[in-house]
């Protein structure tokens, strides 16, 4: 009976010590400019520029702040994405992804340097065949093998597309921080 107490322990201590992958999902903020160019005549060429924030991206997409949140997960390689606020028949949607990011760390600060070049998505909108690159730090407490993030900060610039006319090309510069996680409602 000792030793089935001793093994319950064990497998507790042992599910309950690694960071569940929950625990790398963030709401996210973003700031930055979105710029295009518009072409009047050969003589009369205009960049525009306009906000890239929360409000943007579920514009873009065309849902509800009341139904998704803006979140950053870093629980499967890092993704921008809107996932929805309570678990039932919405799915998450893709804003920008990493397509291979590498990372570099730091035990003794607790970091990670992150960065790579952004994966070409499926979206229909502003960030229709988005290109370009994203980097920042990750900070991070326990150990290097039981690590749980606890703050990111990235910096992109892209390549995306101008649905409003113009050239088609749109010029995408931005900084993406987190808020604190991310729990779905069930």
């Amino acid at each position: 009976m000792k030793n089935l107490l001793y093994c319950i322990a064990a497998a507790w201590i042992l599910t309950t010590a690694n960071p569940s992958l929950a625990d790398n999902i963030f709401k996210a903020k973003i700031s930055g400019t979105v710029q295009t160019q518009i072409i009047n005549s050969p003589t009369d060429l205009h960049v525009p520029t306009a906000p890239l924030n929360k409000a943007r991206i579920f514009q873009e997409f065309q849902v509800s702040q009341n139904d998704y949140e803006l979140v950053l997960d870093f629980s499967g390689g890092g993704v921008l994405e809107l996932m929805p606020k309570s678990a039932g028949l919405l799915l998450p949607i893709t804003v920008i992804e990493l397509a291979s990011p590498t990372t570099m760390i730091d035990t003794k600060t607790h970091k990670l340097q992150v960065g790579g070049p952004l994966a070409t998505g499926i979206a229909t909108n502003l960030f229709e065949n988005v290109a370009g690159q994203v980097a920042g730090t990750i900070s991070f407490k326990g150990s290097y093998v039981d690590q749980v993030y606890t703050k990111i900060a990235l910096t992109g610039l892209a390549r995306g597309t101008d649905q409003s006319g113009g050239d088609g090309v749109a010029l995408l510069s931005f900084k993406i921080s987190t808020q604190g996680h991310f729990v779905q409602q069930q």
